[in-house]
């Protein structure tokens, strides 16, 4: 074998290992897309647990507030199901329900927006796995047919563009001597 044939074998593997390393790097980047997903998607979930909780606290906080009121109403000998105290209980309760329903409404858009950060982020990862594989793939056929075209003692120019009479262009590599 001669030293210009151990040369080109040595360029093709050469070219061979940039390609496996770039679809390698695709691959990480993809399962770090997947990952971080993985994360939103947990965020996603803890935001709406976080918020029952709060429902809950506010609700007991509530619930406490309004006995107080219902109390305090009674030791003044005012009849609190009647008159001024029922309406305050009952505004009391209407605006505890509005509180509990911003607030799983706020969980609710923030686990949503985690959602489609997740799905983005997944998507740019095969996105950028493609991209590499599509790397790997052209790098490995350059490196071949520069290794073949410096086998057989020319150099690679290329692909050079013809058109012929209004027709697609046709590509086409040539060697140099």
């Amino acid at each position: 074998m001669s030293v210009l044939g151990i040369l080109a074998g040595a360029a093709f593997a050469t070219s061979a290992l940039q390609s496996w390393a770039t679809f390698q790097q695709g691959q990480f980047q993809k399962e770090m897309a997947y990952a971080q997903a993985d994360v939103m998607k947990q965020q996603a979930q803890q935001t709406k647990q976080e918020a029952g909780m709060q429902i809950g606290a506010a609700d007991y906080a509530a619930v406490h507030q309004l006995a107080a009121v219902k109390a305090g109403t009674a030791a003044a000998g005012i009849e609190p199901a009647e008159g001024s105290p029922a309406f305050i209980q009952a505004t009391s309760v209407h605006q505890q329900q509005i509180n509990d329903m911003y607030t799983k409404y706020a969980a609710n858009v923030r686990a949503s927006d985690l959602y489609t950060q997740a799905s983005l982020t997944q998507a740019a990862g095969e996105e950028a796995a493609q991209a590499a594989d599509i790397q790997a793939v052209t790098g490995l056929i350059s490196g071949g047919i520069s290794s073949y075209a410096g086998y057989k003692g020319g150099t690679l120019t290329g692909p050079s563009q013809t058109t012929g009479g209004g027709t697609s262009p046709s590509f086409s590599w040539s060697t140099i001597p």
